[in-house]
């Protein structure tokens, strides 16, 4: 890496410099730890419970954070204002009135449950370290059972 820095215009070596001796706030680094490891213990926690099946462990995952986001009350009986205020900190929602949130919702739970869809890394996102933990402690208080 020193060698190719060495390469560089002088002045171009001291804004990359500038950036590397500059820390980021302490806050923002936990956030993102805090993020990392919830996203790391509950992917391990459902795929151990669902035997290894990425499908499935996916599916349910985002299946019990939309619960928790929505206080345990199904989504058909309409969206709590939990949910609704952590999914106003998303930038692209944050200027929506109620009814627009609701659509943007409504379309999350329709294709929420597909492979490669980032809804739960979004909704871990948008969470503070502290719901993070409550998500967490959600998770673990149901008894998850296969069904075959």
């Amino acid at each position: 890496m020193n060698i190719l820095m060495k390469r560089l215009p002088d002045e171009i070596q001291i804004i990359i410099g500038g950036f590397i001796a500059s820390s980021q706030p302490k806050k923002l680094c936990d956030d993102i730890k805090s993020y990392y490891k919830t996203l790391n213990r509950a992917i391990t926690f459902y795929m151990n419970n669902w035997d290894n099946d990425p499908d499935q462990a996916y599916d349910w995952l985002t299946n019990d954070t939309i619960r928790f986001l929505n206080r345990d009350v199904p989504t058909m009986y309409g969206y709590q204002d939990y949910y609704k205020n952590i999914m106003r900190r998303h930038f692209n929602i944050k200027d929506k009135d109620d009814i627009e949130v609701n659509d943007v919702l409504g379309q999350l739970d329709e294709y929420g449950s597909e492979l490669g869809n980032n809804l739960f890394k979004i909704s871990v996102g948008l969470l503070n370290p502290n719901e993070r933990n409550e998500l967490l402690n959600f998770f673990q208080t149901f008894q998850l059972t296969i069904q075959e």
